[in-house]
């Protein structure tokens, strides 16, 4: 029965990752159609890594999240194929934490002028 309810929490925080990436992801959405070149899609971090976490261009601590103070949010952006700056690949990674241990979703699109 433990295992049940423990599978249910994560499959639920599962959901609620996937739904704070793709909240990020509007609102980047929409920063872009505004301004492409501005501080949120700005020049990216050529050692950003969406998978491992490491070097995101920003992110939102564990805590930071109202209503999710055991998720963390992290925002990777890297310039397009073949390194043109007319398109920016974006991936949002959320972590949390819970009885199960660390556990991490990715959403990833393109964006382009």
């Amino acid at each position: 029965m433990a295992t049940a309810i423990k599978s249910n929490a994560l499959g639920k925080n599962t959901t609620f990752a996937s739904n704070l990436a793709q909240e990020r992801l509007e609102a980047l959405k929409m920063t872009a159609a505004v301004n492409f070149d501005g501080a949120a899609l700005g020049d990216p971090v050529a050692s950003s890594n969406p998978l491992t976490g490491a070097n995101p261009d920003s992110a939102e601590d564990y805590g930071a999240i109202s209503g999710y103070s055991s998720f963390r949010r992290e925002v990777h952006i890297t310039n397009g194929a073949g390194g043109t700056v007319n398109s920016k690949d974006v991936a949002v990674r959320v972590v949390w934490r819970d009885a199960l241990g660390t556990h991490s979703t990715v959403l990833r699109t393109t964006m382009a002028r």
